[in-house]
């Protein structure tokens, strides 16, 4: 599979590599990469974000933002957050050499009808091809979760550490 080269929608351009500053509430910026746009994931806009915070006077070279280590990875729409002011586009770093898809969990249960799951399955980029493990063991539990996420959870999981919303077990 080939990483996106451009995308394009309503006046902005995104490409796999570009590197985007969030401005939080507690006066600092949180940092976030796009992966690529997951046209087997909902059209989905694969990013991780890394585990660095500048202040709002600072403006640290996008270098030094990617070498860190990654807080969390996730799918959401760029051009929504972008469209509603909740973040800019610094530049492009290219994605490092072997760069690989990340896995992730999903099941169909949701938390308000069921509180633990026996219905796991895991995913690396096309969901189709995904593989059944049943109950969610701590093997499993760190991979990031499927789903959509709006940028403002985005912006919530850099400034509480959590995107609000409730998984089953």
């Amino acid at each position: 599979m080939e990483l996106n080269k451009r995308l394009r929608k309503a006046g902005f351009t995104i490409s796999s590599g570009d590197i985007f500053e969030v401005p939080l509430k507690n006066g600092t910026k949180g940092y976030f990469q796009f992966l690529y746009k997951d046209d087997n994931y909902m059209a989905g806009h694969v990013i991780r974000a890394f585990d660095y915070f500048a202040k709002q006077d600072e403006h640290p070279m996008m270098e030094n933002i990617v070498t860190y280590s990654i807080k969390f990875i996730a799918h959401t729409r760029v051009f929504e957050g972008l469209k509603d002011g909740l973040w800019s586009k610094l530049g492009n770093m290219p994605l490092e050499a072997g760069f690989q898809f990340p896995v992730f969990r999903q099941t169909n249960d949701t938390y308000a009808l069921v509180k633990k799951s026996y219905n796991w399955f895991i995913w690396q980029y096309d969901p189709e091809k995904r593989t059944h493990i049943g109950e969610l063991t701590d093997k499993y539990k760190h991979l990031p979760m499927s789903g959509i996420l709006p940028s403002k959870a985005i912006v919530e999981w850099f400034e509480t550490g959590w995107h609000g919303f409730k998984e089953p077990e």
